[in-house]
């Protein structure tokens, strides 16, 4: 008969999992920061045009969903 498959060590796995999740929201935290800097710095150095406002909403919503995975833990089901 085969062998099978040793399991893995569940500290190990644990670890990694944490070490992704905070890797995760670190850098969700950075796009939704420098999603709300470019209007602020835009509006600060005198360009008048309402493009760069358009990253306000999108790191609005960023931080929505951001704050879904970490209150419920797991990712969004999408049907695709």
């Amino acid at each position: 008969m085969d062998n099978p498959p040793v399991a893995p060590d569940v500290a190990l796995v644990l670890r990694r999992n944490r070490a992704l999740l905070c890797r995760h929201v670190a850098a969700r935290f950075a796009l939704t920061a420098v999603l709300f800097a470019v209007p602020l710095v835009a509006h600060l150095i005198g360009y008048g045009a309402a493009l760069p406002a358009f990253g306000i909403p999108a790191a609005l919503f960023v931080l929505i969903f951001l704050m879904l995975r970490l209150r419920h833990g797991a990712r969004l089901k999408v049907r695709g």
